[in-house]
């Protein structure tokens, strides 16, 4: 393959940052150059490789220690979540970046269907424990449900019908009106008190973000928005699974001795504080591949209307009397 990638400067390709035929010493010249993609390949790999390092251990002088009384990564379900996710994102990314994966609505819904689909067979096959969202829970997921239904709405219904205040206007109240709706008749009875697997929530939330990463304008960008999501959700995953981790230990010292230590006993460690390091990382170097991405959108949309203004403005001055 002879594919190779640019930042800056040639033809406009249909996805990916640019692209032309290059060898592939310039290919792999072009991924280095690239500033931002190199800074997202090194906060994934920071990520990945932490199930490498002690993920939480408890205080060695304490009277009651689990054996081995340090855990690596690679023993607990979470790091190999953490490592297979943040494999399949550096996959995602370098692809995005060569051109591979085009910016075409097919591959859009291609990589959101995948990305969203991760994390529920992830919830299936670590058998997460059911969740009772709550009245909190059922106001966060109706806030993104209102904010996706109001990008779909507005993407397909307010595009041509309503200009100014008026579409400013009609897109609050469908914003409201589906926040009171999903409040009061769908997520509040489905999910407000009950136990539900975790995978279901997870479902529901990776869908709706999905629908609004495909939605929002412009559309060449929804594969840029999903990689971001992508990349903070797993970096807000590692921010909050501490405390999971630490029951984990204590229910495992239960099941050995009978007995267990207090919660304060036990602490995070190195491969954790990584995963924090390298999820903030990736998240600045997903960022700013989608903020080149944008601008470089931009400059060729304001380029094409130039181009059709000038060549209208001559057949204007080629129709007129002499």
């Amino acid at each position: 393959m002879e594919i190779g990638f640019l930042v800056l400067g040639g033809e406009a390709s249909r996805g990916g940052v640019e692209c032309r035929r290059t060898p592939v010493g310039g290919q792999l010249s072009g991924l280095v150059k690239n500033r931002p993609y190199v800074l997202t390949m090194l906060g994934l790999f920071i990520m990945a490789q932490s199930f490498l390092w002690e993920y939480v251990r408890m205080r060695p002088t304490y009277r009651f220690v689990v054996e081995p009384w340090s855990t690596r990564g690679y023993e607990t379900t979470q790091g190999w979540i953490i490592l297979t996710a943040a494999v399949w994102l550096m996959v995602v990314a370098t692809m995005m970046v060569l051109g591979k994966i085009k910016e075409t609505p097919l591959h859009s819904f291609i990589v959101v269907g995948l990305t969203s689909l991760f994390p529920v067979v992830a919830a299936i096959l670590t058998d997460a424990k059911n969740i009772v969202p709550g009245g909190m829970g059922v106001v966060l997921l109706s806030i993104l449900g209102s904010v996706a239904i109001g990008g779909i709405v507005s993407r397909f219904a307010l595009r041509e019908s309503l200009e100014g205040a008026a579409r400013v206007l009609t897109r609050v109240g469908v914003w409201i009106v589906s926040l009171l709706v999903l409040i009061l008749v769908v997520f509040g009875p489905l999910f407000g008190s009950r136990s539900t697997p975790a995978w279901i929530i997870v479902a529901v939330a990776f869908g709706m973000l999905g629908s609004l990463a495909l939605t929002r304008p412009p559309e060449r960008l929804a594969v840029w928005r999903v990689l971001i999501n992508s990349v903070l959700a797993l970096w807000l995953l590692t921010v909050t699974m501490g405390a999971s981790l630490r029951w984990d230990q204590l229910n495992a010292q239960l099941a050995n001795l009978g007995v267990s230590a207090e919660i304060g006993d036990i602490g995070i460690t190195s491969g954790i504080m990584l995963c924090w390091l390298g999820g903030l990382l990736a998240f600045a170097g997903t960022v700013s591949m989608w903020a080149k991405r944008r601008d470089l959108i931009a400059a060729r949309d304001r380029a094409r209307h130039q181009q059709e203004a000038a060549r209208e403005s001559q057949a204007q001055l080629a129709e007129a009397p002499v």
